[in-house]
């Protein structure tokens, strides 16, 4: 049985992960209005890993019992002032994303809850490679600079691998 403080950081971290899918859809969104359609797919791609993650989240729950708990889900930005800004939002929620996961794994391991606590190490593991996706594809545009040439062929490259190969 998952302890009820463990059960209500799970339940914020799925709200968590349904947030960052949001806020990764908003973002294809933008890119997409914005013509980067290869970084409007790496996007959705990033969304579809998010929720992803909640379900991951909600079948260890439902398998422990636990109460669930769907909360609202905070409207993500949706207008940035370029590109780069864009990814910076992407990487400051990943961020942020790799702390709630961290504290939820001290939580588990201060309860004494090894299932939870084997469970979350999946997750800082997916947060290693979530964060150098994030702060990679934002070095990248960092480096293209102003120079649209070089932001047209990362968005090619983007447009049949999404973040995994950039």
């Amino acid at each position: 049985m998952i302890p009820s403080a463990v059960e209500k950081a799970l339940n914020d971290q799925v709200n968590n992960e349904l947030y960052s899918a949001y806020m990764y859809l908003a973002l294809a969104t933008y890119f997409d209005q914005q013509a980067l359609t290869g970084f409007a797919f790496a996007m959705q791609t990033q969304c579809r890993e998010e929720l992803e993650h909640a379900g991951r989240l909600l079948r260890f729950m439902s398998d422990q019992d636990a109460k669930i708990d769907l909360r609202e889900i905070v409207r993500p930005e949706r207008e940035f002032d370029s590109p780069l800004a864009a990814l910076q939002v992407a990487l400051d929620a990943e961020q942020d994303n790799t702390e709630q996961i961290n504290d939820l794994y001290e939580l588990a391991l201060k309860h004494s809850d090894h299932s939870t606590e084997v469970m979350m190490q999946w997750f800082i593991q997916e947060q290693v490679e979530e964060e150098r996706s994030a702060r990679t594809l934002l070095d990248r545009v960092k480096l293209a600079g102003q120079d649209k040439g070089a932001l047209l062929v990362l968005d090619t490259q983007l447009s049949s691998h999404g973040t995994d190969d950039v």
